[in-house]
This record gives structure tokens, C-alpha cells and sequence, in this order.
């Protein structure tokens, strides 16, 4: 079939039309921000576009790759998912050689993923590069911390410090140490951090954390102090205003407690353990009915979002005694049986209870085991909700550059590399207008027949009466030998009757299908109204031989080779019919010719085969 669709292949040509699509200039920030490098460069690269400057497009969009990628790596590392992070930054280093910035990501993934050795590897040899390097030597410091070899860490961290002597230094080795559970460490560069700037915000925060998470019960009045310091400097932070909250109630000061879960609420936290904890000072300043509502909300939702197990236990423990102060003396039997049923399921190996309520989804998701990151990138700083947000942006606006330079390649005839990037488009925003239209078209005209049905079918769905798609997921089909949903497609075409292209792929459907008598009276009006011509010998061929009448089937496939030399399937089905004939010396001259015409037939290959061996001789590789 190849050579009839070669020689048919306008009957489903669609011309490409540059998408200049504006969703990644609508949406991008006009402030400075960790993505601006990129706005940027997709800015300046739709710029050239729309005035025609192609080339310039095309190597600004290059830049706007390597900034995605790095984009996007970075933000699946600190959603936890090193995984991904690292197919995207594999990416970036493919449009972007040699990128340091994304080499230094690339190290951090990796220790995220736990391959320390790969790490350490990448980062010798950027620091082999430049020596003062600083997104090297911070993910030096992280690769010897991992390796458990912390006085190399703190050695790498002063050259960090000696380039960089600022506060916000020594807040981020301070979230690092933290990371590592080196408390100790941690405390020393928060300290440190005040000391250049009293002011500095979130220190007193983290001091407080770190004073939990080292000491637990025993670290709850420091941190109370820790958490009302910071408040002292930014009195509207919520989460100082939780955790102060929420460390009052585990010291049982209600009174004090409420105040600062409220504020919490009423600046925006949205937590269950807000809601718990609340819940919980609500009882303890008498306020039983009020506190049920609460602990019942914080119930309902901490097991929708999967509460560890303790968590769920606390929260069921004070649901009953705020039933039993309310005097719902039945529902509280009811909850307490049901702290008795969990504590036999769950009795080891449990956290002390001010960190059961939502405990895990507090934490920054890891893998592995290891440690969340906190680092340089200032995409760390953002709320887990704005990385989120910033992700599905990236991802539509790199999508979009793909696209555009997917299309410039396919204008170029270069429907390979088109296809290639207009792939990578479809990946990553597959709900783009034309994305999917655009890398059928470019498959299709690379004659990637099977890959260019997938993407068809989806736009398809979009555009269910466009006929350019119908016609040309028809050829596909007709190529990937789905003859019967070729034929369906064809069949009602209102064009196909009076264009003879549509009418012979129609055709040539039908035999390949096992439907030659049904073909034999359009074969003929065919071969009335367009005239002879190759492919109409060779489906002339097809049906004779599929009706027994061989030696006509013969006579019109050498009709369609005296007419052209180099009609693969007219050789191929030669083949074939000699090959029954038991006429091996001959099937192999046709089939091997096949072969040389039509390399990418993977089809013509077992018949070739079975000639070779009826004639004793041992198939080619």
C-alpha cells in the first residue's frame, strides 16, 4: 500500500497554520518571579514569531526549553517526585547541554531519590568547573549530609557562607540541617541568621519547630516563646498563629489557645489539625456542643485526606469526652469503643500526640525515606498550593512552545523533528487547541502511520465533523491495515464519488478488507473515469487474486510495473501469488525487490522468509 499512498498522499494533506496561541503571555506575571527567566523567553520567542523572525523564534524558544525543564524538575522534586523531576531534567539537559543550573538540580533529585554516589558525581564535577559555584557547593553540602558525613557538609556550607554572608544563608542551612534532623546545627544557623538581622522573618518560626521536633512535649514552652516572638515582628503570619495554637492546647491554656486558632482561621489556614485542635480548646474552655462540631468536622476530613492512624485515634479519644461533657452519653460510648477498637489495632511504634493530627500530611513529601529539600531555588519559599499552580502553568506554556516550534518544523518540511517536539507538546498540555491535530498531521506526513492514529482519534473528538481529520485517520487506518475502520470512514464521505483519490483508498480498503466482489463495480468506474494508472493495476491485481482468478491477477500487476518500475506493492503481492504457485525462485525476486522498495514494510518480511527456506536457503536477518 505504501506506493498508492504515496502517490495519493494530498488526498489528506492539511496545511499548517502557525498557532500563535497567547495562553502562556496571558498568564504570565509581569512582577519579577522564580519563573520570570522563562516568561521571558517565551515572550521574546512569540515576539519574533508574530514579525516573522523564524530563526530568532526558534532559538529563543530553545532558551524558554531549558528554563521550563529546570522549571518543572525543581518543582516535581518539592512536590516529592523525583522521579518525574528527573525525566525533566533529563529534558532540559537534551534541549539545554552542559546547563549548569540544571546539572546542580539534577544532583538534588538525585539525592532525593537516594542515588547519593550519582549525586556527589555530578557536583565534583561542576565544582571542578568553578570552584565557586553556589548552587554547587549547597548541593555538595546536601550530598555529604546524606552520606552521613556532616563535618564535610559544614565544610562546603562556610564556602557557601564566605560567597554569600547574609541572613538568608543561614536560614537555608538552617532548613537543611533541620531536613537532616541535626537540630543542633539548625539552631546554630537560625541564631546566627538573627544575628545579622533580628528581624528576619520566619527564623523565630523555624526556632520553634526545631524545638518540637527535637524535644517534643519537653520543647513546647520554647516554643511557645519562639512562635510569639515572631508574631511580635508579623503578627498576621498563620502559621505562627496555628502552631502557637496548637502548642497552648497540648500545654492545656485553652483560654490563650483560642484566641490564636481563630486568627489562624480568620487568616486563611485551611488545616484539619486547625480545625482539631480548635475543637479541642473549645472543650477545655467549656464550650462542649461547640467543640463536637468541631472534632466531628476534623474527623469527617482527616480520614478523607488519610490521617495517620494515631491521628485518627486522638481525634476519636476527644470527640467522646466533648459527647460525654455535652451529655451525649450514648454517641460518647460509641466514639470510645471505637478508640478502644483502634488502639488494638494500632499500638505500636506511635508519635506523641500533639503530632498525630495530620501529622504526615504536614510534611514536605520525600521518597525514599530520606529528607524533604529545602534549598537556593526560591520556588522552596512558595506554598505547596502555589508550586501547584505554577507547575500546571509552566507545563501549559512549555506545551506551547513545543507546539509553535513543532509547527515552524513542519512548515520547514521537517516532519520528523516535527513531530518529535509536537510529541513533547502533547505530553505535556495535551488539552492545547491544535496540539493534537498538529502531531497527527506531522506523523502522518513523516508517514508514521500507526503513531499518527492515536492523536487523530483525540482530535477527532474535539472536531468530530471535520472531514480533513476523518479522510486522514482513514489513510492512517488503511496503512496500519485496520481495513474495515478504513472503509467505514470512507464509506459515507460525501466527497468520495467525485474524487477519484478518496475513492480509490475507499477502494482499496474493501479488497484488502476481503470485500473484493463489493469493490469490483467502483474498480471499474474507476478505471472508466480516472484512466489507468499503477495503483489501479495493483488493486485490479489485488481483487483478481482474491477471487481465484490468478493468472489475471498476474497480467495486471505487470501492468503496474511496466507502467512504474518501482511499485513495491505490486512486487510484493507477486510475491505472494508465485510463492502459492510453489513458483519459490520467482517469489524471491519479487519479495526481495519489495523489501528494497518498502525497507519500513515490516509485513514483507515472513514471506521472504518462508521463501527462502522452501528454496533451502537461510532467511536473511
Amino acid at each position: 500500500m505504501s506506493s498508492l499512498i504515496r502517490a495519493r498522499r494530498g488526498l489528506a494533506a492539511i496545511v499548517f497554520a502557525v498557532a500563535l496561541l497567547a495562553g502562556a503571555r496571558a498568564a504570565a506575571p509581569q512582577d519579577e518571579s522564580p519563573a520570570s527567566a522563562f516568561d521571558q523567553a517565551i515572550l521574546q520567542a512569540e515576539k519574533s514569531l508574530q514579525e516573522g523572525r523564524f530563526a530568532e523564534a526558534e532559538r529563543l524558544y530553545g532558551v524558554a526549553q531549558g528554563e521550563g525543564w529546570l522549571l518543572l524538575g525543581t518543582l516535581q522534586r518539592l512536590a516529592g517526585d523525583p522521579v518525574r523531576a528527573r525525566a525533566s531534567l533529563g529534558d532540559g539537559l537534551a534541549a539545554s547541554p552542559g546547563n549548569r543550573r540544571i546539572r546542580a538540580e539534577t544532583a538534588l533529585t538525585e539525592v532525593q531519590n537516594g542515588e547519593v554516589a550519582s549525586a556527589e558525581k555530578i557536583v565534583r564535577a561542576l565544582l571542578q568547573e568553578e570552584p565557586a559555584d553556589l548552587e554547587a557547593l549547597f548541593a555538595l553540602g546536601r550530598v555529604e549530609l546524606a552520606a552521613s558525613r556532616p563535618e564535610e557538609a559544614a565544610a562546603a556550607f562556610a564556602k557557601l557562607v564566605a560567597e554569600r554572608p547574609i541572613p538568608q544563608t543561614h536560614m537555608i542551612l538552617g532548613r537543611t540541617y533541620s531536613d537532616f534532623r541535626l537540630f543542633a546545627r539548625a539552631r546554630d544557623e537560625w541564631r546566627a541568621a538573627l544575628a545579622l538581622d533580628p528581624h528576619l522573618p520566619r527564623a523565630h518560626y523555624e526556632l520553634g519547630m526545631t524545638a518540637l521536633a527535637q524535644a517534643g512535649r519537653a520543647g513546647l514552652e520554647e516554643a511557645v516563646g519562639e512562635f510569639e516572638a515572631e508574631l511580635a515582628r508579623a503578627p498576621d503570619d498563620p502559621r505562627s498563629r496555628l502552631e502557637l495554637g496548637v502548642a497552648l492546647v497540648e500545654l492545656q491554656r485553652f483560654e490563650e489557645a483560642l484566641p490564636a486558632l481563630d486568627a489562624a482561621a480568620r487568616l486563611g489556614v485551611r488545616d484539619t489539625r486547625l480545625v482539631a485542635y480548635r475543637g479541642r480548646a473549645l472543650l477545655g474552655t467549656g464550650h462542649a456542643p461547640e467543640a463536637v462540631a468541631a472534632l466531628q468536622q476534623a474527623l469527617e476530613t482527616g480520614r478523607a485526606q488519610g490521617a495517620n492512624a494515631g491521628g485518627i485515634r486522638a481525634m476519636q479519644l476527644h470527640l467522646g469526652q466533648a459527647l460525654r461533657a455535652a451529655g451525649r452519653t450514648d454517641e460518647a460510648a460509641a466514639a470510645f469503643a471505637e478508640v478502644a477498637r483502634l488502639s488494638e489495632q494500632n499500638t505500636a511504634d506511635e508519635r506523641d500526640q500533639m503530632a498525630t493530627y495530620m501529622a504526615d500530611a504536614q510534611a514536605p513529601p520525600t521518597a525514599k525515606g530520606g529528607p524533604s529539600l529545602r534549598e537556593l531555588s526560591p520556588l522552596a519559599a512558595l506554598p505547596p498550593a502555589a508550586r501547584a499552580a505554577l507547575l500546571a502553568r509552566v507545563e501549559n506554556a512549555l506545551g506551547q512552545a513545543y507546539l509553535n516550534l513543532g509547527i515552524l518544523k513542519a512548515q520547514a518540511g521537517a516532519f520528523d523533528a516535527a513531530a518529535e517536539r509536537l510529541a513533547t507538546a502533547a505530553r505535556l498540555a495535551p488539552g492545547l487547541p491544535q496540539v493534537q491535530a498538529s502531531l497527527a498531521i506531522a506523523y502522518f506526513n513523516s508517514r508514521q502511520f500507526g503513531k499518527a492514529v492515536a492523536p487523530l482519534v483525540k482530535a477527532r473528538e474535539t472536531s468530530p465533523e471535520d472531514p480533513g481529520l476523518r479522510r486522514m485517520l482513514a489513510i492512517a487506518r488503511l496503512n496500519t491495515r485496520a481495513f474495515a475502520e478504513a472503509a467505514a470512514l470512507l464509506r459515507d464521505d460525501p466527497q468520495r464519488e467525485s474524487d477519484a483519490s478518496l475513492q480509490l483508498a475507499y477502494v482499496a480498503a474493501l479488497i484488502k478488507g476481503g470485500h473484493a466482489a463489493e469493490a469490483d463495480p467502483l474498480l471499474e468506474r474507476l478505471r472508466t473515469s480516472a484512466g489507468p494508472s499503477p495503483e489501479l493495476s495493483v488493486l485490479v491485481g489485488q481483487s483478481y487474486a482474491q477471487q481465484g482468478h490468478v493468472e489475471s491477477a498476474i497480467a495486471a500487476l505487470r501492468d503496474a510495473l511496466a507502467a512504474r518500475p518501482d511499485v513495491a506493492e505490486a512486487n510484493a503481492t507477486l510475491g505472494l501469488l508465485y510463492l502459492r504457485q510453489g513458483r519459490v525462485a520467482e517469489a524471491i525476486v519479487e519479495l526481495e525487490t519489495a523489501v528494497r522498495l518498502a525497507p519500513e514494510d515490516a509485513s514483507l518480511r515472513a514471506p521472504l522468509a518462508q521463501a527462502y527456506r522452501k528454496a533451502g536457503r537461510t532467511p536473511p536477518p
